[in-house]
């Protein structure tokens, strides 16, 4: 009776160590190949050295405990079954179903819409059983041989051979070096700047910070009662804030295309999805590069990937995200899905010295600052925690909430007036708390960079600025977010430029401007011509007050995605709205700004002189970005890869 004990217990033992080996080392080499396509990819984890680790060791987890429940339930399904013949088909359904079931849950997670929470998860569940059976057929295929195999005398080679080959392969699979994932891509730049003259010692360098989905008058320079934004606020104390600057769009893609080819939406056509900033399209860095700067850019919304074009004429362009590397992984899909979003959040914490993202993106950008040549350097920091889904990390999460929002008021004048009470003040007042706090979290980061940066000597001759892409709604029009209206509070943006002793400190510019005028103003306050064919102007001679800005100029924005179509022209006093495309459709609004700053009051109605007036600039305006488009061809990806989907996903850009 013992013996026959002891022989049940070791081959439990053999039969889970041999499941133990079989799927950690399945499972490992699955995230591997994970980790391999996220690097080349580099479209939304760029910086992935600690982010291998964070892969492999779950992934290893996970093959390790599922290969020894699978290991047990083969064995009881075997009975007596001998040890060599239990490892055979485990073994053989192992190999056939975990590679299978890890290619079905990928495309269950990226092609299947989740209808409820749950889904992904029967969708995975799905895959798991449709794989183990194909992994018992195959097994079936294969037992002749493998049991004739045990039969003729070839146990030891099962028992000990395949053993120290499996650990062998684990060990090589985990030591092989995170460079040889690739390095990040580049791309192509078709068309040549104008010539340039090489950069000076003298030249400034340029620090470029945009602080994503960051609206206005959500900032003390604003008139904003809470102090969001300490380090902003020293900073325009030495330099000049643009009261009036104003967003080309709603959403990042086609804003920041804007900024780097100073081309409205409607010409450079990089909107949403799987637009690409067209090869055509000179942009601010090949410009500079031309003029002998060096460019780096760290940026954080996968909207301005490489893959979407955004990296021509850097010479470093790189994603950077804070979190666990393993949270954009399948797995990591699929336990965030069954454990929670907030438990995962907590077992793969980065700790104290990465809390969120901003933090991440200044301690990559000061090394990759530090590893610079010495010559005139352009460095975008494109920072992304002001957006959705407003989660700051302590204790910013709770910097505001005993305030209570008092700038919530059901009042006219009121910038953050409810929308008619559709939603309750509780629900805003905390969604504002947690915005703020991102911002007052952002913030601090930045002053870390600038700091950072002083340290290092970049600031000594260095014009900063600091903006941001677009704004947000809080439902002051029915809704949260962007992408969806062409209101003031998803196009006012803040912005901040600096430069002592060119700039005075303290100043302020109280005319209107667009983000299209950053091009050409840069490299008019560094010396370098612009090239041809560029919708915004240089303001420095404004700047300067050695010149006055034209009165009767128009702006612009179009926002544009599959749900809907929507464009404006405005100046000083007066907005014209119209919907082409979307639940509105047809839809004209006209708004008399200073009368009616919020917006509330439609006068198309009653103004049908004035809005046939201003459908004939937009109109006029359209003609002319047609004509455009016959030098700047519309391009796309060809197709997203799903790393890229799940994080546009995750941030709302994709259903």
């Amino acid at each position: 009776m013992k013996g026959d004990f002891m022989r049940r217990v070791n081959e439990m033992l053999e039969r889970g160590f041999h499941g133990a080996l079989m799927g950690g080392f399945i499972s490992i080499v699955s995230g591997y190949v994970e980790y391999v396509l996220i690097r080349m990819q580099n479209t939304y984890v760029g910086n992935l050295t600690a982010g291998y680790w964070d892969i492999m060791i779950p992934y290893a987890l996970f093959g390790l405990i599922g290969g020894v429940i699978i290991a047990a339930v083969v064995g009881l399904v075997s009975g007596r079954a001998g040890a060599q013949q239990a490892t055979a088909r485990l073994g053989a359904t192992l190999a056939a179903c975990v590679p299978l079931a890890y290619l079905m849950v990928r495309a269950a997670y990226n092609w299947v819409p989740p209808i409820w929470k749950l889904s992904n998860l029967i969708a995975y569940g799905a895959a798991v059983i449709a794989s183990l059976v194909t992994g018992w057929l195959v097994y079936h295929a294969m037992r002749l041989l493998l049991s004739r195999v045990a039969r003729r005398g070839a146990v030891p080679f099962w028992r000990v051979a395949a053993p120290v080959l499996l650990m062998a392969g684990i060990v090589l699979v985990l030591i092989v070096p995170s460079r040889f994932a690739g390095p990040s891509p580049t791309v192509p730049v078709a068309v040549q700047p104008v010539a340039q003259a090489s950069a000076t010692p003298t030249q400034p360098n340029i620090i470029f910070i945009l602080l994503d989905t960051l609206r206005a008058d959500h900032l003390p320079m604003y008139g904003y009662s809470r102090q969001t934004a300490p380090r902003l606020t020293a900073l325009a104390k030495n330099g000049m804030t643009f009261k009036r600057m104003y967003a080309p769009a709603s959403a990042t893609r086609p804003s920041v295309a804007s900024i780097f080819s100073s081309l409205y939406p409607a010409v450079h056509k990089t909107n949403h999805e799987r637009d690409y900033l067209p090869n055509a399209v000179v942009t601010l860095a090949e410009v500079l590069r031309e003029g002998g700067y060096q460019s780096l850019a760290i940026a954080a919304n996968p909207n301005i990937s490489p893959v979407f074009g955004f990296a021509q004429g850097f010479d470093h362009y790189e994603m950077a995200y804070s979190d666990s590397a393993f949270k954009i992984t399948t797995l990591g899909s699929v336990a965030e899905d069954a454990l929670g979003r907030q438990f995962i959040d907590k077992l793969f914490a980065k700790g104290t010295e990465f809390s969120g993202l901003a933090d991440n993106m200044t301690h990559i950008a000061l090394k990759r600052v530090a590893e610079r040549e010495r010559k005139p350097t352009f460095l975008y920091v494109h920072y992304i925690d002001p957006h959705w889904p407003y989660t700051p990390p302590q204790p910013y999460d709770r910097a505001f909430d005993a305030e209570r929002n008092p700038s919530i008021r059901q009042a006219d004048t009121d910038p953050l007036q409810l929308a008619q009470g559709r939603v309750e003040q509780r629900k805003v007042s905390h969604t504002l708390d947690q915005y703020d706090g991102e911002i007052l979290f952002t913030d601090h980061h930045v002053g870390r960079l600038l700091d950072g940066l002083e340290r290092l000597g970049m600031l000594q001759n260095a014009l900063i600025i600091v903006t941001s892409d677009h704004g947000e709604e809080f439902w002051e029009h029915g809704q949260r977010g962007h992408d969806k209206t062409l209101y003031e509070e998803v196009l006012h943006v803040p912005f901040l430029m600096s430069w002592p002793g060119r700039i005075p400190a303290g100043s302020t510019f109280d005319e209107m401007a667009n983000l299209v005028d950053v091009m050409p103003t840069v490299l008019d306050m560094v010396g370098l011509r612009p090239v041809p064919g560029l919708q915004g102007f240089s303001l420095q001679k404004q700047l300067l007050q050695q010149a006055s800005v034209n009165p009767q100029r128009k702006f612009f924005a179009q926002q544009q995605n599959n749900q809907r179509a929507i464009e404006m022209v405005r100046h000083h006093r007066y907005k014209f709205v119209r919907h082409l495309r979307g639940p509105q459709q047809g839809l004209e609004e006209f708004y008399d700004l200073e009368r009616d700053p919020l917006e509330r009051r439609n006068l198309a109605p009653l103004a049908q002189t004035q809005v046939d007036a201003w459908r004939t600039e937009l109109d006029l305006f359209n003609k002319l970005a047609q004509q455009s488009n016959l030098l700047v061809e519309h391009q796309q990806v060809d197709k997203l890869d799903d790393d890229m989907v799940k994080a546009l996903r995750s941030l709302g850009y994709l259903q």
